[in-house]
């Protein structure tokens, strides 16, 4: 017990420490304002504006055959004009008069992705549009936190400044999110499903009013599930790995490892995948990858490629390239991801990914208080080479990134000023997108709210301006 209330103050002193520094950090200086961002609309300078004081007689416009998400984006433009304007601006499905109408989920002749927002300003209309299921719903979010200055800071507070006198330039203004996936691993976000989609987390929610989830799923380990040891391991033991001169029983993990090398493991891991694939139509990719566990097969076949390849990721990545091709020939649009993690982190010499296997790479070795690209941090150059090199054969990566101290939540960790340069650095790897893995089992993490709020806005926007906005 007496430890417990130690390890407790040590977090409240450096807790309290950071958020001192903090405000002596904050006070604003000139020409910066509270709550400053980084804005993606309206960063142009015109005499043409939409004066919103002008807009109390106007209605909101959501088409009767707009889809859910769609119809929940006319309701949330409406309270949240509400709040911040005070006029409150009737829904209704058909426009009467060309003038003084807010368009929610317009049809335009632009062909927008699935998440791209469109935004088109005029004195006397306004359209938010975007590509579906989400495009919409995030332009609106987007709009009021660029128009407005509305910050959608936890689940049970929005920061929104009350005033009509805003006035918004007139022209077309368009955003599409650089990273295709964006999960900020925090519980809030699985717990109020309506606040991660403020945020644009696009992982947690199958909600239709909400967008739903990005096609693209996390990989993930998965050998537990491909070729259960409980199914296959008595009769086929040569089906596991070799690991210090016996085949391996081990399922802490999900383990045992595979015999990756082994013809028959190949077969029936691909025939498996397909089956669960033509139970899932809808998917778009599936994992096919190591379990959580170092004990990796040592048999002569694979540690014959490992040697030849420099790395265990030589037989893994060959294994993996195998299943692929005959997954393809039954799903041909699918892609099929693995882990780049531990002792597979580094790419091997001469096998490449094949043109429809993914990379997710794993950052778990890294330092936490420098920057990844920091060239005088020794562990974070080694990631940085492995990214490097895996850029050199796969345009198909994706991150798995790190942001708590998985034994004591509610410790300290050292993070919170590499979080805007890591994910910058990620983008400009050409990562598809990120796994921000966090303390996503509850709510009381250190400054897990200030947290998540960073890394879900620095995945939806790499150039926020993480530094002002910590400090205010």
């Amino acid at each position: 017990m007496q430890r417990v209330i130690s390890v407790l103050a040590i977090s409240m002193i450096f807790s309290v420490a950071f958020l001192i520094g903090c405000a002596v950090k904050s006070t604003p200086q000139i020409g910066e304002k509270f709550m400053s961002t980084s804005k993606i609309l309206f960063n142009i300078e015109t005499d043409k504006q939409l004066d919103v004081s002008k807009m109390k007689d106007w209605d909101i416009i959501v088409d009767p055959d707009a889809i859910p998400s769609e119809k929940y984006a006319g309701e949330e433009f409406q309270r949240l004009f509400k709040e911040a304007t005070g006029m409150m601006l009737p829904i209704n499905s058909k426009a009467q008069g060309e003038s003084n109408h807010v368009y929610i989920g317009k049809a335009t002749s632009e062909k927008l992705g699935e998440e791209e927002l469109m935004v088109i300003v005029n004195k006397d209309s306004l359209i938010i549009t975007g590509g579906r299921p989400r495009g919409t719903l995030y332009g609106v979010y987007q709009f009021f936190e660029d128009a407005f200055g509305v910050r959608f800071l936890t689940f049970d507070h929005t920061y929104i400044p009350k005033s009509t006198d805003v006035k918004i330039p007139v022209g077309e203004f368009r955003y599409n999110p650089p990273f295709l996936f964006r999960w900020s691993y925090y519980a809030e976000n699985s717990k109020e499903p309506e606040f991660a989609a403020r945020l644009r987390v696009n992982t947690v929610t199958h909600a239709e009013k909400l967008g739903g989830v990005t096609p693209q799923n996390l990989i993930n380990h998965s050998f537990h599930w491909l070729l259960p040891f409980d199914k296959y391991g008595a009769e086929h033991p040569e089906y596991y790995a070799l690991f210090e001169g016996k085949r391996d029983t081990e399922t802490g993990g999900g383990g045992p490892q595979l015999c990756v090398t082994n013809k028959d493991v190949i077969r029936i891991v691909a025939e498996n995948a397909i089956s669960y694939l033509d139970q899932h139509p809808n998917m778009r990719n599936i994992s096919v990858s190591q379990a959580n566990t170092a004990r990796y097969c040592h048999c002569d076949e694979c540690e014959a490629i490992n040697k030849r390849e420099g790395t265990p990721m030589g037989s893994q990545l060959a294994f993996v390239n195998a299943v692929a091709k005959l997954i393809e020939q039954k799903h041909p649009d699918v892609k099929v991801g693995t882990l780049a993690y531990w002792y597979t982190r580094k790419a091997p010499k001469t096998i490449k990914p094949r043109h429809n296997v993914q990379i997710q790479l794993c950052s778990i070795e890294c330092c936490t208080l420098h920057p990844i690209d920091d060239p005088t941090c020794e562990k974070n150059r080694a990631f940085c080479q492995d990214m490097e090199e895996w850029s050199k054969i796969c345009n198909d990566i994706w991150i798995w990134n790190y942001n708590t101290n998985f034994r004591y939540y509610d410790l300290p960790f050292p993070n919170l000023r590499v979080i805007g340069p890591n994910v910058r650095y990620f983008l400009r790897n050409n990562a598809k997108g990120v796994f921000m893995q966090a303390n996503g089992n509850g709510t009381s993490g250190e400054l897990s709210d200030l947290r998540n709020y960073l890394i879900s806005r620095m995945l939806w926007n790499p150039n926020f301006d993480d530094n002002t906005n910590l400090n205010n």
